[in-house]
């Protein structure tokens, strides 16, 4: 009976052990996002894991909460609806090589792209009323606007 016990109590420590090492966290996915969050009153962001940004809703961006993660920033869209691009907005972003503008977008901030130095080349909306000052200084790639 004792050696009965024993042998009980090493299968539970085992299977313990087993989902301890285990554990019910799920891998990191391909699809899973870095972050997420609001940007201003109506508009949203998501950074996803191969780098993509996409800026949604309606409306102005105020803040870049996403800059902490800019390193990790390799592509921008903007979705339509969104109407301005604020300053700073992808500051020193040095890895951001494409970005996507939906027509809606009005003005683009100072420096909104200063320092992305992988950004080849942009295309920017034709509704484009303000383009402030240093908008893509430091972009030394960036060869066609």
């Amino acid at each position: 009976m004792r050696k009965h016990c024993k042998k009980i109590i090493s299968y539970i420590l085992l299977i313990t052990l087993v989902f301890t090492i285990i554990g019910d966290k799920n891998p990191v996915l391909a699809d899973e996002n870095i972050d997420e969050g609001k940007c201003g009153i109506n508009t949203y962001y998501v950074l996803d894991s191969d780098g993509t940004l996409t800026i949604s809703g309606k409306g102005k961006v105020t803040n870049n909460n996403w800059i902490d993660f800019k390193e990790q920033i390799k592509k921008v869209i903007i979705e339509e609806g969104v109407i301005n691009i604020p300053n700073q907005a992808f500051y020193g972003c040095k890895n951001l090589n494409e970005v996507s503008m939906a027509y809606t977008v009005q003005e683009m901030g100072a420096y909104s792209f200063c320092e992305c130095v992988a950004l080849g080349e942009i295309t920017i909306p034709k509704r484009i009323k303000v383009i402030e000052g240093n908008t893509f200084n430091g972009c030394t790639n960036l060869e066609k606007i």
